[in-house]
C-alpha cells in the first residue's frame, strides 16, 4: 500500500492535513475511516470511555462487546 493523504475541512476551510506512510492494522483502519466521512465527537467531559468496537447511535455510545 502506498501512502494516503487527507485534508480535514471545517466549514469549507482546511484546518489540517494527515498523511499515512505506515502499513499496519491501526494505520489501515484509521486511513479507511478517514476516507469514509467520519463523525468526530469530543469525549473529554463524558463519563464514558468508548473503545474500538463500540457504536454511536446519534446520541449515545453503545458497548457492543463484552466490556
Amino acid at each position: 500500500m502506498s501512502s494516503r493523504s487527507f485534508a480535514f475541512i471545517v466549514e469549507g476551510d482546511v484546518f489540517m492535513t494527515l498523511t499515512f506512510n505506515e502499513i499496519s492494522p491501526v494505520y489501515d483502519r484509521l486511513s479507511n475511516a478517514c476516507a469514509n466521512n467520519p463523525i468526530i465527537i469530543e469525549t473529554t467531559d463524558l463519563n464514558i470511555d468508548p473503545k474500538y468496537g463500540w457504536a454511536w447511535d446519534g446520541n449515545t455510545f453503545i458497548n457492543l462487546g463484552s466490556e
